[in-house]
């Protein structure tokens, strides 16, 4: 599990009511998809989960996703009655999906997703168009990543003078590499 990862998994532990309870969820970049799982476990009322390769959505988030609810849900039938009812999926490059998504997130969730400057603009566009307009998105990342470049000021940087979006840092974690939560949401 990516340290950022578990830095989000704290958050939206602790501020379920808030973030999670009754929301629409997408986990932005999901990989294995544990912060959606812990969305769905926390009584979201529908996760997406998006990455990019559609085999690691089928092969790794999807089993991980049946093996955490067989944990809460006793059946077969219920398992698949929450997989029908409150789970979806989106795979491909965040630019290709954009129209499939005009403000239907609640809460958007990501992590370790910008670590590379020139992923900003699609992601951010997703975030945009994705997100209500009293939604919030938490993205927790390192506060620079070394050798590549990016990290939460820069992108913080990139949203103030590129989008019609605000951020500020929620949750700073002191570690050998500074880890942050940075909050994002449309301007007022």
């Amino acid at each position: 599990m990516w340290e950022c990862t578990k830095d989000l998994l704290e958050m939206i532990s602790e501020k379920s009511e808030e973030l999670i309870d009754g929301k629409n969820v997408l986990d932005l970049g999901c990989g294995s998809g544990l912060v959606g799982i812990q969305a769905l476990l926390l009584g979201a009322k529908s996760v997406t989960f998006q990455d990019y390769n559609f085999d690691v959505l089928l092969f790794f988030t999807l089993p991980n996703i049946l093996l955490n609810l067989r944990s809460k849900h006793s059946s077969d039938d219920e398992i698949e009655q929450v997989c029908h009812q409150r789970v979806n999926f989106l795979y491909g490059p965040w630019s290709s999906f954009q129209p499939e998504i005009p403000m239907s997130f609640d809460t958007i969730l990501s992590s370790e997703t910008i670590y590379s400057e020139s992923s900003y603009p699609s992601l951010s566009g997703v975030i945009e168009k994705g997100l209500r307009c009293d939604g919030q998105a938490l993205i927790a990342s390192k506060t620079y990543y070394f050798g590549v470049g990016g990290g939460t000021r820069s992108f913080e940087e990139y949203i103030e003078q590129n989008t019609d979006l605000e951020s500020n840092v929620e949750r700073i974690i002191d570690a050998c590499v500074q880890r942050e939560i940075i909050k994002v949401k449309r301007k007022v």
